[in-house]
């Protein structure tokens, strides 16, 4: 839905456990100023207020990712990339 986190996004998430039992969201920034890799990856979890005064809720955790590649998929992109 964009480069941030909408409020709608958690309402497309809950679709995908149909799919996963633990889907994870992840934001891809395809602006070239960014110099690290362009990812962020959010999981879903239930927050629960202390006091009772709300109900549950589900929110977005940030999670670590990484982006790795086989030799052969890295020697297909240096070829693509030519």
């Amino acid at each position: 839905t964009g480069p941030k986190l909408r409020e709608c996004d958690i309402d497309i998430h809950e679709l995908f456990y149909a799919y996963t039992p633990e889907p994870v969201l992840v934001i891809v920034d395809v602006r070239a100023e960014n110099a690290n890799i362009p990812t962020s990856a959010f999981a879903a979890t239930i927050e629960v207020k202390e006091d009772g005064t709300e109900k549950q809720q589900k929110t977005f955790v940030h999670v670590s990712s990484s982006i790795e590649a086989f030799e052969a998929e890295e020697i297909g992109v240096e070829h693509l990339l030519r």
